[in-house]
């Protein structure tokens, strides 16, 4: 079976409300010079909006109003080849994983399935990893830093113009906006989820479908959704900036709720990954994990914010 300390998987979504559950044509490719101006990350444009956010299927996915007031730019899962050109190192090859505080097995490969590879999203890297790599996509920019890190502790310049993780409220928003056609639909093929391929590495239960991959597909290797945005609905869960914690029950704009990279409940993980049920491949769905999980099923995406 799929590890479920990685992700929470939530149930049907239950929209309730004025609100529409995803109005359409919010994302959208970046041009001109913001996006010449990238030359390893491009980024697509992810305009601000009101959306019902959660599943309703449990007390800590209610279904509750959110609006995100600013637009933002988001690039696609971080690749290993990105972050060996801008840290130098080489994770995937070189760790094992540490699930629950315990070793989980090499980083590399599992039963024979190899997870290294420039083009296939980085992943065996936890929170606070996560939050220095974007400031170190800021400096490399000559942006102004996100985040303020000392220690385990982390403070987000939320003005600043550098690299950060996207907060719970933006990653869904993006993710709904992307998401090709009937939410509802299986992810696989259009996806890279726990399929048949997976099922004869790790026997995790047959699936209807083959995308091909059974573990870490390259980015982008799928058809995108709207704009431009590819794997939000598997290959790998990505972090987020939010402290894990049950919704709000009521409207709320820019929900951020922030703690240090050790706190017992963790950090947000969202997207699923190639071992999540096509079935359970939603928008809404929230994993968490503690901020020194490392893991071969968990890696990222960064934003920043848009200009204008």
């Amino acid at each position: 079976m799929p590890h479920r300390a990685l992700l929470a998987l939530g149930g049907a979504l239950a929209l309730a409300g004025a609100l529409a559950a995803c109005p359409t044509g919010h994302v959208r490719r970046e041009n001109g010079a913001a996006a010449r101006q990238i030359d390893l990350y491009p980024l697509t444009r992810v305009a601000a909006g009101s959306f019902a956010m959660g599943s309703g299927a449990s007390r800590d996915e209610a279904t509750h109003p959110v609006r995100v007031t600013r637009a933002f730019l988001m690039g696609q899962e971080v690749t290993q080849g990105l972050w060996r050109e801008v840290t130098g190192e080489r994770p995937v090859a070189t760790r094992a994983q540490r699930i629950a505080g315990r070793d989980g097995g090499r980083c590399a490969e599992d039963q024979g399935v190899s997870f290294v590879g420039d083009d296939l999203p980085v992943v065996c890297v936890d929170w606070l990893e996560a939050v220095a790599f974007a400031n170190a996509m800021s400096a490399r920019e000559g942006l102004a830093p996100a985040y303020v890190i000392d220690g385990t502790e982390v403070r987000w310049r939320r003005d600043a113009g550098g690299y950060r993780l996207p907060t719970e409220a933006e990653w869904e928003w993006a993710a709904r906006g992307a998401a090709r056609g009937d939410v509802e639909a299986t992810a696989c093929p259009t996806a890279n989820v726990a399929d048949a391929s997976a099922d004869r590495v790790w026997a995790w239960g047959a699936e209807p479908c083959d995308d091909g991959y059974p573990g870490l597909a390259p980015v982008g290797a799928f058809a995108v959704g709207a704009g431009g945005l590819a794997d939000l609905d598997g290959n790998v869960a990505e972090w987020c900036w939010d402290a894990y914690e049950p919704y709000p029950e009521g409207a709320v704009s820019d929900p951020a709720p922030e703690g240090p990279s050790d706190r017992p409940s963790g950090h947000v993980t969202r997207g699923a990954s190639f071992r999540t049920r096509p079935a359970e491949a939603r928008p809404w769905v929230r994993g968490f994990g503690m901020g020194n999980l490392v893991s071969h099923a968990v890696g990222l995406r960064l934003v920043r914010n848009a200009a204008d």
